[in-house]
C-alpha cells in the first residue's frame, strides 16, 4: 500500500525481466526496476499532476455547485425557461469535463479489474459516476425531470481529496527511506597501516570493502559502515540515527554506527560488517518490510470491502427487479442512491492511511514497529 513495492524472486535462465514486468503491466500495473531517485522523481510527477486533478475538480465543483443552486430554490417557470436551460447547459459542460479529466483514473482501474473478473472500490465508484451522469445526460437532453450534474462533480472531487491524501502518505514513506538511503555513502577510504603510519590511502566502493578494513574518516565526513574506533577520542553527530541532538564522545575501542558524521579530526575505525549487514541497512530493510505488508486490520478491511461491494451489488440488481414491476420510474434513481451512498470509500481509505501515518511517525521518533 504505502511504498508500493513488489519483491519477486526469479530464475534469470528460466524467465527475463522484461518479461517479468510485461506481465505485471497486462494486468494493470506500470511496473519498473525499483530506484530511489526514479521513484521521486515518479512521485513528482504524480503529486503535480493529481494536484491539477484535484484543484480543477474544486474550481468546477463551486462553479456548478453555486448556479445548482438557483434550481434548487427555483422552478423552471420562476426563473424562466432560457435562463433554466443556460444554468442546465453549464452544469452539462463542467460535468462532462470533469469527468474526461479528473475521473479517467477510476474508470480505467474498473475497467482493468474487470478484464481481471474481479471488482473494487473503483469499481463502484464508476458505476456511481457513470449511472448519475447518463441519468441527468438523458434528462438534460429531453428538457424535463432533474439533473445530477452538480452530485457528480462533488463526487469526484471528494474521491479524488482521499485519494490525494492517500498518496500523500506513499510519498512521505518513500522519502522516509530515501532519506536514510543517502545517509550511506558510496565511497569509502581505505588505508593501510606500518609502526603506526598510514603509508597508503585507496577510495573504494563501499561493496568493495570487506569486515577488518582499516578505514578513514576525515571532518565533516560521514562514517561510511559501522565499525570499531581505533583512534584515541573523536565527537560524532549520531542525531540521524538516535534522535540524540547533542554530540556523543568516543573513545577508543568505542563503537560506531554507519550513517553519522564526524565533528572532530579525522579518526581512524576498523570495519565490523558488511554494508548490506550494517544497522542503518538493517532499518532500512525493517522500514521496508513495515511498509510493505500490510498489518492485520488492514487485511481484514480489505477483505470486508471485497465482500461488501459484491452485497451492495447484489442488492442494486434486487432493488431494480423490484422496482421494475412496481414502479420503473423509480428504477434508476433507486439504482444511483444505493451506488453512490454505499460507496465504501471510507473504509478502504481511512484504516490503510492511520497505520502508515501512525507507524511512520514512531519510526520518525526512532521506534520501529513490525
Amino acid at each position: 500500500f504505502s511504498t508500493l513495492k513488489a519483491q519477486i524472486v526469479f530464475d534469470i535462465k528460466f524467465i527475463k525481466l522484461s518479461d517479468i514486468l510485461k506481465e505485471i503491466r497486462k494486468i494493470g500495473y506500470d511496473a519498473y526496476p525499483y530506484v530511489f531517485k526514479i521513484k521521486e522523481t515518479m512521485d513528482q510527477i504524480e503529486y503535480k499532476n493529481e494536484l491539477k486533478k484535484l484543484i480543477v475538480s474544486g474550481i468546477g465543483s463551486m462553479q456548478i455547485m453555486m448556479l445548482s443552486f438557483s434550481l434548487y430554490i427555483y422552478s423552471m417557470d420562476d426563473m424562466g425557461i432560457s435562463y433554466w436551460l443556460f444554468i442546465r447547459l453549464f452544469n452539462f459542460i463542467i460535468a462532462t469535463f470533469l469527468i474526461i479529466f479528473s475521473s479517467g483514473k477510476f474508470i480505467t482501474n474498473a475497467y482493468k479489474s474487470f478484464k481481471l473478473k474481479t471488482v473494487t472500490i473503483d469499481t463502484i465508484i464508476s458505476l456511481s459516476i457513470i449511472a448519475m451522469y447518463l441519468f441527468s445526460l438523458y434528462n438534460f437532453l429531453n428538457k424535463n425531470g432533474e439533473i445530477y450534474f452538480d452530485s457528480v462533480c462533488m463526487f469526484i472531487f471528494f474521491l479524488l481529496i482521499s485519494r490525494f491524501l492517500e498518496m500523500r502518505v506513499r510519498h512521505y514513506c518513500t522519502r522516509l527511506l530515501y532519506g536514510l538511503q543517502k545517509l550511506i555513502t558510496n565511497v569509502a577510504t581505505v588505508i593501510s597501516y606500518n609502526n603506526f603510519c598510514i603509508i597508503n590511502q585507496i577510495k573504494k566502493n563501499i561493496n568493495d570493502i570487506s569486515v577488518n578494513d582499516l578505514l578513514i574518516v576525515r571532518s565533516g565526513e560521514v562514517v561510511p559502515m559501522d565499525g570499531i574506533i581505533l583512534s584515541d577520542n573523536c565527537i560524532v553527530d549520531e542525531s540521524m540515527m538516535t534522535g540524540e541532538s547533542i554530540p556523543v564522545y568516543k573513545k577508543r575501542k568505542d563503537f560506531v554506527i554507519g550513517g553519522c558524521i564526524n565533528l572532530s579530526n579525522a579518526f581512524v575505525f576498523k570495519s565490523v560488517s558488511l554494508t548490506k549487514n550494517s544497522f542503518i541497512t538493517i532499518i532500512i530493510h525493517i522500514l521496508e518490510k513495515m511498509s510493505s505488508v500490510k498489518p492485520k486490520i488492514v487485511r481484514i478491511t480489505n477483505n470486508v470491502s471485497r465482500y461488501f461491494i459484491f452485497i451492495v451489488l447484489s442488492l442494486v440488481v434486487f432493488a431494480d427487479i423490484y422496482w421494475f414491476f412496481i414502479d420503473y420510474t423509480y428504477m434508476l434513481n433507486v439504482t444511483i442512491a444505493m451506488l453512490t451512498i454505499a460507496c465504501p470509500c471510507a473504509l478502504a481509505l481511512s484504516i490503510p492511511i492511520a497505520v502508515t501515518c501512525s507507524t511512520n511517525v514512531l519510526a520518525k521518533s526512532g521506534f520501529l514497529i513490525i
